[in-house]
């Protein structure tokens, strides 16, 4: 573990984002092979880590609108004979589908990443362009610069899994769309042409080319060089196919001194799908813990014989302040009730707005008993828009029916 960490210490993950400025440099300690999976997100403490949203325990995708769907190729890649040409028509034809995107935080500028126009509402005339998430995810406000127009967009969601965001801007002008290239047709060794914003907008749009040289369910790395600004940026076929999305590089020694050349990574189209897919699941909009942790918790008098109870059976604890809390929630909890979902937020404009409150105790939903939390996430993945969801839940000890439109 020590020499896993030391190894990994000396390596230095560049996020392509000027979210923070340009030529940040983030420290990593991943697994090597995978340095795309760690974009910024911050981990909780262990202690204080049983308050949970209704899927994916702590983890919470943030949708504010509907991510419309991604459009395919129909077609099977076809080796260029001429690949000067092919590059050219790319660089041309990227001029109308990559962006750069401008993040401003307490009104202020602070950065810019890349993404690639893959949609179009024709009726409110509004674009939407994928990106990372690192790239929005603690944007105030954003707008989009094109090659024909600077406009005020909107983060449309993004992903708490994969490195992928959304956003969208109306305009009156005429952009292409991007078509996701067919994943059999995603081959290690072919040409990619990666483009973006790199370094300073400046370089709005930069083209570099190079190789795919390996693939994985959720990345690809390839040879076409990146640099801070780059991340959310299209990674094109020859075809002027969406490959990948741009979004880290590695680079450094290893602690025996071999060198570590910058080798570029992209967020494969396995995890562009994954990551709508999530944006657009019907979610509730509760964050929650379980009355089963609350009732465990609070069942020991004072909060040393509880913390000794849990390290003696190597169980991890929350901290005291957590467990006083969890004695304030018991209050609201009646005698009989066991199991369900204690209530500690409301997300806003969500479903459960203005019908579930805090300190409310989930108990069912469509007449399935809510144990914990797989129950509330398998009937929420069978939702859709505008289906109605029926709970029972208690509130200050009285039970009580509602409905839910999504």
């Amino acid at each position: 573990m020590k020499k896993k960490l030391i190894i990994t210490l000396a390596l230095c993950s560049l996020f392509l984002t000027s979210c923070r400025f340009k030529n940040d440099i983030i420290p990593v300690i991943p697994d090597i092979n995978k340095p795309s999976e760690n974009n910024n997100n911050n981990n909780n403490n262990k202690d204080d880590n049983k308050v949970n949203n209704e899927t994916n325990n702590n983890v919470v995708s943030k949708s504010y609108f509907k991510a419309l769907p991604l459009i395919y190729s129909e077609e099977d890649y076809i080796p260029q004979a001429n690949t000067e040409e092919a590059i050219l028509k790319t660089s041309k034809y990227s001029d109308l589908n990559a962006i750069e995107i401008n993040i401003y935080k307490d009104d202020k500028f602070s950065g810019y990443g890349s993404g690639v126009i893959y949609n179009y509402d024709s009726e409110t005339k509004t674009y939407y362009a994928l990106t990372n998430r690192h790239v929005v995810v603690d944007a105030q406000k954003i707008e989009v610069v094109t090659s024909l127009e600077k406009v005020d967009a909107e983060i449309v969601a993004y992903s708490s899994n994969q490195d992928v965001g959304v956003v969208r801007f109306k305009s009156e002008k005429t952009y292409s769309l991007v078509k996701i290239a067919k994943k059999t047709s995603v081959m290690k060794g072919q040409y990619v042409v990666a483009v973006g914003t790199p370094l300073s907008t400046t370089y709005f749009n930069n083209l570099s080319v190079g190789n795919i040289s390996n693939i994985s369910k959720n990345e690809i790395k390839h040879t076409a060089n990146l640099n801070s600004g780059n991340s959310g940026g299209p990674l094109y076929n020859l075809q002027q196919e969406l490959v990948g999305l741009n979004n880290s590089k590695l680079s450094g020694n290893t602690s025996n001194g071999a060198a570590i050349e910058d080798t570029y990574f992209a967020v494969s189209i396995d995890a562009i799908e994954e990551a709508i897919a999530e944006m657009n699941r019907i979610k509730l909009g509760i964050t929650s813990t379980l009355i089963k942790d609350i009732l465990d918790y609070t069942s020991y008098s004072t909060y040393q014989d509880y913390a000794t109870a849990k390290i003696s059976n190597n169980e991890k604890y929350v901290s005291e302040t957590q467990w006083k809390t969890f004695n304030e929630y018991k209050k609201n909890i009646p005698a009989d009730v066991t199991n369900g979902l204690y209530v500690v937020g409301i997300s806003k404009d969500s479903p459960a707005e203005g019908k579930i409150l805090e300190n409310d105790i989930v108990i069912s939903a469509d007449d399935v008993n809510i144990l914990g939390y797989d129950e509330l996430k398998s009937i929420l993945d069978k939702k859709t828009k505008d289906d109605i969801m029926k709970i029972k839940l208690y509130r200050n000890k009285e039970l009580k029916e509602i409905e839910i439109k999504f």
